[in-house]
Protein backbone atom coordinates (compact mmCIF):
# COMPACT_ATOMS: atom_id res chain seq x y z
CA UNK A 1 0.00 0.00 0.00
CA UNK A 2 1.14 3.51 -0.78
CA UNK A 3 1.73 6.04 1.98
CA UNK A 4 0.21 8.79 -0.17
CA UNK A 5 -1.55 9.07 -3.51
CA UNK A 6 -1.24 12.45 -5.19
CA UNK A 7 -3.84 13.16 -7.85
CA UNK A 8 -2.51 15.74 -10.27
CA UNK A 9 0.82 15.85 -12.10
CA UNK A 10 1.36 19.62 -12.19
CA UNK A 11 4.03 21.58 -10.27
CA UNK A 12 2.22 21.39 -6.91
CA UNK A 13 1.71 17.63 -7.10
CA UNK A 14 5.26 17.05 -8.30
CA UNK A 15 6.77 19.29 -5.59
CA UNK A 16 4.79 17.51 -2.88
CA UNK A 17 5.76 14.08 -4.22
CA UNK A 18 9.41 15.11 -4.44
CA UNK A 19 9.41 16.36 -0.84
CA UNK A 20 7.84 13.18 0.54
CA UNK A 21 9.98 10.87 -1.60
CA UNK A 22 13.05 12.53 -0.12
CA UNK A 23 11.66 11.64 3.32
CA UNK A 24 11.55 7.98 2.28
CA UNK A 25 7.77 7.89 1.86
CA UNK A 26 6.03 5.70 -0.72
CA UNK A 27 4.31 8.18 -3.06
CA UNK A 28 2.19 7.50 -6.13
CA UNK A 29 1.35 10.40 -8.46
CA UNK A 30 -1.64 9.78 -10.72
CA UNK A 31 -2.40 12.16 -13.56
CA UNK A 32 -1.99 12.88 -17.22
CA UNK A 33 0.86 15.12 -18.38
CA UNK A 34 -0.19 18.76 -17.96
CA UNK A 35 -1.98 19.79 -21.14
CA UNK A 36 -0.34 23.10 -21.90
CA UNK A 37 -0.27 24.47 -25.42
CA UNK A 38 3.06 25.19 -27.05
CA UNK A 39 4.58 28.54 -26.01
CA UNK A 40 2.63 28.73 -22.75
CA UNK A 41 4.79 31.16 -20.77
CA UNK A 42 4.34 32.01 -17.11
CA UNK A 43 6.20 34.15 -14.60
CA UNK A 44 7.93 32.36 -11.75
CA UNK A 45 8.67 35.33 -9.51
CA UNK A 46 11.88 35.81 -7.57
CA UNK A 47 10.29 34.79 -4.27
CA UNK A 48 10.09 31.25 -5.65
CA UNK A 49 13.87 30.91 -5.33
CA UNK A 50 13.41 29.97 -1.66
CA UNK A 51 11.02 27.14 -2.51
CA UNK A 52 13.26 25.97 -5.36
CA UNK A 53 16.26 25.90 -3.03
CA UNK A 54 14.37 23.67 -0.58
CA UNK A 55 13.47 21.41 -3.50
CA UNK A 56 17.10 21.53 -4.72
CA UNK A 57 15.91 22.64 -8.15
CA UNK A 58 17.04 26.26 -8.24
CA UNK A 59 20.03 25.63 -10.52
CA UNK A 60 18.02 23.42 -12.87
CA UNK A 61 15.29 26.05 -13.29
CA UNK A 62 17.79 28.89 -13.71
CA UNK A 63 19.56 26.91 -16.43
CA UNK A 64 16.42 26.31 -18.50
CA UNK A 65 14.34 29.47 -18.01
CA UNK A 66 14.64 33.09 -19.16
CA UNK A 67 15.49 35.62 -16.42
CA UNK A 68 12.80 38.28 -16.13
CA UNK A 69 14.35 41.75 -16.30
CA UNK A 70 11.47 43.62 -14.70
CA UNK A 71 7.84 44.71 -14.89
CA UNK A 72 6.06 47.43 -16.85
CA UNK A 73 2.62 48.36 -15.52
CA UNK A 74 0.13 50.69 -17.18
CA UNK A 75 -2.70 51.18 -14.71
CA UNK A 76 -4.88 53.91 -16.20
CA UNK A 77 -2.77 57.02 -16.76
CA UNK A 78 0.04 55.74 -14.51
CA UNK A 79 2.97 53.95 -16.14
CA UNK A 80 5.51 52.33 -13.84
CA UNK A 81 8.72 50.56 -14.86
CA UNK A 82 10.32 48.38 -12.20
CA UNK A 83 13.71 46.81 -12.81
CA UNK A 84 14.57 43.38 -11.49
CA UNK A 85 17.72 44.97 -10.07
CA UNK A 86 15.65 46.90 -7.51
CA UNK A 87 13.57 43.90 -6.42
CA UNK A 88 14.95 42.28 -3.24
CA UNK A 89 13.92 38.86 -4.56
CA UNK A 90 15.12 39.52 -8.11
CA UNK A 91 12.98 39.41 -11.21
CA UNK A 92 12.43 35.66 -11.26
CA UNK A 93 12.12 33.68 -14.47
CA UNK A 94 9.89 33.41 -17.50
CA UNK A 95 9.26 29.67 -17.76
CA UNK A 96 7.83 27.53 -20.52
CA UNK A 97 5.18 25.53 -18.69
CA UNK A 98 5.71 22.34 -20.68
CA UNK A 99 9.43 22.28 -19.85
CA UNK A 100 8.96 23.44 -16.25
CA UNK A 101 6.26 20.90 -15.43
CA UNK A 102 8.29 18.07 -16.95
CA UNK A 103 11.37 19.15 -14.98
CA UNK A 104 9.35 18.97 -11.74
CA UNK A 105 7.93 15.54 -12.54
CA UNK A 106 11.31 14.16 -13.58
CA UNK A 107 12.80 15.29 -10.27
CA UNK A 108 10.04 13.60 -8.27
CA UNK A 109 10.47 10.33 -10.17
CA UNK A 110 14.26 10.48 -9.87
CA UNK A 111 13.92 10.57 -6.09
CA UNK A 112 11.62 7.58 -5.87
CA UNK A 113 8.07 8.77 -6.52
CA UNK A 114 6.05 6.72 -9.01
CA UNK A 115 4.14 8.54 -11.73
CA UNK A 116 1.18 6.75 -13.30
CA UNK A 117 -0.10 8.43 -16.46
CA UNK A 118 -3.80 7.69 -16.14
CA UNK A 119 -7.17 9.36 -15.68
CA UNK A 120 -8.88 8.87 -12.34
CA UNK A 121 -12.29 7.22 -12.66
CA UNK A 122 -13.35 7.07 -9.01
CA UNK A 123 -12.15 8.11 -5.56
CA UNK A 124 -13.43 6.77 -2.26
CA UNK A 125 -12.52 5.76 1.26
CA UNK A 126 -13.05 2.43 3.06
CA UNK A 127 -11.79 1.53 6.52
CA UNK A 128 -9.46 4.55 6.74
CA UNK A 129 -7.93 3.68 3.36
CA UNK A 130 -8.22 5.84 0.25
CA UNK A 131 -9.01 3.98 -2.95
CA UNK A 132 -8.37 5.51 -6.37
CA UNK A 133 -9.61 3.71 -9.47
CA UNK A 134 -8.08 4.04 -12.90
CA UNK A 135 -8.77 1.89 -15.91
CA UNK A 136 -8.38 -1.79 -14.98
CA UNK A 137 -6.71 -1.04 -11.64
CA UNK A 138 -7.33 0.16 -8.10
CA UNK A 139 -4.66 1.85 -5.99
CA UNK A 140 -4.77 2.31 -2.23
CA UNK A 141 -3.08 4.68 0.18
CA UNK A 142 -3.25 5.87 3.75
CA UNK A 143 -3.57 9.51 2.63
CA UNK A 144 -4.80 11.45 -0.39
CA UNK A 145 -3.57 14.77 -1.78
CA UNK A 146 -5.51 16.63 -4.46
CA UNK A 147 -3.39 18.80 -6.76
CA UNK A 148 -6.00 19.00 -9.51
CA UNK A 149 -5.79 22.65 -10.56
CA UNK A 150 -8.49 25.28 -10.88
CA UNK A 151 -11.23 23.26 -12.54
CA UNK A 152 -11.99 19.60 -12.00
CA UNK A 153 -15.10 17.52 -11.46
CA UNK A 154 -12.89 15.14 -9.50
CA UNK A 155 -13.20 17.30 -6.38
CA UNK A 156 -16.82 16.31 -5.78
CA UNK A 157 -15.96 12.61 -6.00
CA UNK A 158 -13.55 13.07 -3.08
CA UNK A 159 -16.10 15.02 -1.07
CA UNK A 160 -14.75 18.47 -1.89
CA UNK A 161 -16.72 21.64 -2.55
CA UNK A 162 -15.52 24.41 -4.86
CA UNK A 163 -15.93 27.97 -3.58
CA UNK A 164 -15.83 30.24 -6.63
CA UNK A 165 -14.97 33.95 -6.40
CA UNK A 166 -14.73 34.94 -10.08
CA UNK A 167 -15.37 32.82 -13.16
CA UNK A 168 -12.62 34.50 -15.12
CA UNK A 169 -11.04 33.50 -18.40
CA UNK A 170 -7.66 34.29 -19.95
CA UNK A 171 -7.51 34.77 -23.71
CA UNK A 172 -3.94 34.08 -24.79
CA UNK A 173 -2.14 34.44 -28.11
CA UNK A 174 1.47 34.01 -29.28
CA UNK A 175 3.08 36.97 -31.07
CA UNK A 176 6.44 37.79 -32.59
CA UNK A 177 8.99 39.36 -30.21
CA UNK A 178 8.30 42.96 -29.17
CA UNK A 179 11.56 44.87 -28.95
CA UNK A 180 10.26 47.44 -26.46
CA UNK A 181 9.14 44.70 -24.06
CA UNK A 182 12.27 42.57 -24.01
CA UNK A 183 12.42 39.86 -21.35
CA UNK A 184 9.88 41.58 -19.13
CA UNK A 185 6.32 41.36 -17.89
CA UNK A 186 3.75 43.96 -18.93
CA UNK A 187 0.42 44.39 -17.13
CA UNK A 188 -2.20 46.97 -18.00
CA UNK A 189 -5.89 47.75 -17.61
CA UNK A 190 -8.24 46.85 -20.47
CA UNK A 191 -11.86 47.72 -21.27
CA UNK A 192 -13.31 44.94 -19.08
CA UNK A 193 -10.30 43.32 -17.46
CA UNK A 194 -6.54 43.53 -17.80
CA UNK A 195 -3.76 42.61 -20.20
CA UNK A 196 -0.51 40.83 -19.59
CA UNK A 197 2.45 40.14 -21.84
CA UNK A 198 5.51 38.01 -21.16
CA UNK A 199 8.36 38.54 -23.58
CA UNK A 200 11.36 36.47 -24.59
CA UNK A 201 13.66 36.55 -27.60
CA UNK A 202 11.51 33.81 -29.16
CA UNK A 203 8.19 35.63 -28.88
CA UNK A 204 5.54 37.09 -26.62
CA UNK A 205 2.68 35.43 -24.78
CA UNK A 206 -0.06 38.05 -24.77
CA UNK A 207 -3.18 37.53 -22.69
CA UNK A 208 -6.37 39.28 -21.70
CA UNK A 209 -8.12 38.37 -18.42
CA UNK A 210 -11.81 39.10 -17.94
CA UNK A 211 -14.88 37.52 -16.39
CA UNK A 212 -16.78 35.07 -18.58
CA UNK A 213 -20.02 37.04 -18.45
CA UNK A 214 -18.23 40.19 -19.65
CA UNK A 215 -17.21 38.63 -22.96
CA UNK A 216 -18.94 40.28 -25.94
CA UNK A 217 -22.14 38.70 -27.19
CA UNK A 218 -22.10 36.71 -30.39
CA UNK A 219 -20.97 33.42 -31.86
CA UNK A 220 -17.21 33.99 -31.50
CA UNK A 221 -16.92 35.75 -28.16
CA UNK A 222 -13.22 34.96 -27.75
CA UNK A 223 -12.22 36.62 -31.02
CA UNK A 224 -14.48 39.61 -30.36
CA UNK A 225 -13.04 40.19 -26.87
CA UNK A 226 -9.49 39.89 -28.21
CA UNK A 227 -10.20 42.38 -31.00
CA UNK A 228 -11.89 44.97 -28.77
CA UNK A 229 -9.17 44.70 -26.14
CA UNK A 230 -6.36 45.18 -28.64
CA UNK A 231 -8.11 48.15 -30.17
CA UNK A 232 -8.50 49.72 -26.72
CA UNK A 233 -4.73 49.39 -26.33
CA UNK A 234 -4.24 51.11 -29.68
CA UNK A 235 -3.18 48.01 -31.62
CA UNK A 236 -4.68 46.42 -34.69
CA UNK A 237 -5.51 42.73 -34.25
CA UNK A 238 -2.80 40.62 -35.90
CA UNK A 239 -3.96 38.30 -38.63
CA UNK A 240 -3.30 34.61 -38.13
CA UNK A 241 -2.88 34.74 -34.35
CA UNK A 242 -4.49 31.74 -32.70
CA UNK A 243 -6.26 32.84 -29.52
CA UNK A 244 -6.76 30.22 -26.80
CA UNK A 245 -9.21 30.57 -23.92
CA UNK A 246 -7.79 29.27 -20.64
CA UNK A 247 -9.70 29.07 -17.32
CA UNK A 248 -8.63 31.72 -14.81
CA UNK A 249 -11.33 31.00 -12.23
CA UNK A 250 -10.44 32.22 -8.76
CA UNK A 251 -11.50 30.51 -5.56
CA UNK A 252 -10.65 27.49 -3.46
CA UNK A 253 -11.55 23.87 -2.87
CA UNK A 254 -12.72 22.92 0.61
CA UNK A 255 -12.18 19.29 1.61
CA UNK A 256 -13.07 17.96 5.06
CA UNK A 257 -12.39 14.26 4.47
CA UNK A 258 -9.96 12.52 6.86
CA UNK A 259 -6.34 11.95 5.83
CA UNK A 260 -6.75 14.23 2.80
CA UNK A 261 -5.36 17.60 1.74
CA UNK A 262 -5.65 20.04 -1.15
CA UNK A 263 -2.65 21.94 -2.57
CA UNK A 264 -1.81 24.18 -5.51
CA UNK A 265 -4.44 26.03 -7.52
CA UNK A 266 -7.12 23.70 -6.20
CA UNK A 267 -6.43 24.92 -2.66
CA UNK A 268 -6.14 28.58 -3.63
CA UNK A 269 -6.58 29.90 -7.17
CA UNK A 270 -5.85 33.63 -7.22
CA UNK A 271 -6.11 36.37 -9.83
CA UNK A 272 -2.95 35.90 -11.93
CA UNK A 273 -2.34 39.67 -11.67
CA UNK A 274 0.10 39.05 -8.82
CA UNK A 275 2.36 36.73 -10.79
CA UNK A 276 2.53 34.49 -7.70
CA UNK A 277 0.47 31.56 -9.01
CA UNK A 278 3.33 29.14 -9.60
CA UNK A 279 5.12 30.28 -6.46
CA UNK A 280 2.05 29.68 -4.30
CA UNK A 281 1.67 26.22 -5.85
CA UNK A 282 5.22 25.31 -4.79
CA UNK A 283 4.88 26.93 -1.37
CA UNK A 284 1.60 25.17 -0.60
CA UNK A 285 3.13 21.83 -1.59
CA UNK A 286 6.11 22.37 0.72
CA UNK A 287 3.85 23.52 3.55
CA UNK A 288 1.73 20.40 3.17
CA UNK A 289 4.78 18.14 3.09
CA UNK A 290 6.63 19.75 6.01
CA UNK A 291 3.85 20.89 8.38
CA UNK A 292 0.39 19.81 7.17
CA UNK A 293 -1.33 20.87 10.40
CA UNK A 294 -0.58 24.51 9.64
CA UNK A 295 -1.63 24.34 5.98
CA UNK A 296 -5.26 25.56 6.49
CA UNK A 297 -4.10 28.63 8.43
CA UNK A 298 -1.37 29.32 5.89
CA UNK A 299 -3.87 29.17 3.03
CA UNK A 300 -6.32 31.46 4.83
CA UNK A 301 -3.63 34.04 5.60
CA UNK A 302 -2.32 33.89 2.02
CA UNK A 303 -5.82 34.38 0.60
CA UNK A 304 -6.46 37.39 2.85
CA UNK A 305 -3.15 39.01 1.93
CA UNK A 306 -3.72 38.51 -1.78
CA UNK A 307 -7.25 39.95 -1.60
CA UNK A 308 -5.84 43.08 0.02
CA UNK A 309 -3.11 43.41 -2.64
CA UNK A 310 -5.61 42.85 -5.45
CA UNK A 311 -7.95 45.49 -4.05
CA UNK A 312 -5.12 48.01 -3.73
CA UNK A 313 -4.11 47.40 -7.36
CA UNK A 314 -7.65 47.74 -8.68
CA UNK A 315 -8.32 50.85 -6.60
CA UNK A 316 -5.45 52.62 -8.36
CA UNK A 317 -7.60 52.86 -11.49
CA UNK A 318 -9.42 56.13 -12.01
CA UNK A 319 -13.06 56.11 -13.13
CA UNK A 320 -12.17 56.78 -16.77
CA UNK A 321 -10.39 53.43 -16.98
CA UNK A 322 -12.59 51.41 -14.69
CA UNK A 323 -15.14 48.75 -15.64
CA UNK A 324 -17.41 46.55 -13.54
CA UNK A 325 -14.69 43.88 -13.60
CA UNK A 326 -12.59 45.87 -11.13
CA UNK A 327 -15.45 46.42 -8.67
CA UNK A 328 -16.43 42.79 -8.26
CA UNK A 329 -15.93 41.19 -4.88
CA UNK A 330 -15.84 44.51 -3.03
Amino acid sequence: MNDVIVIGAGPAGAAYALSLARQGRNVLVIGMPPGHHANTLELLDGRASRALERLELLDAVAATATPCDGVISCWGETVEIRSALTDPDGGGWIVDRIRFDQLMLNAAVAHGAVWLQARVLAVGMTDETWQVDVRQARHEARALVLAIGRNSSLAARAGGVHKIDHRAVALVGWLDPIHELGNRLFVGAGPAGWWFALGTECGVSLGYVTDCDLLPRGTNRTAAAWKSGLEALGYSPSAGVRVIARPATTGRLELSAPHAMVIGDAALAIDPLSGYGLTLALESALQAAEDPQVLPQWLAATATLHAQQERMAYDRLDRDHRSSFFDRGR
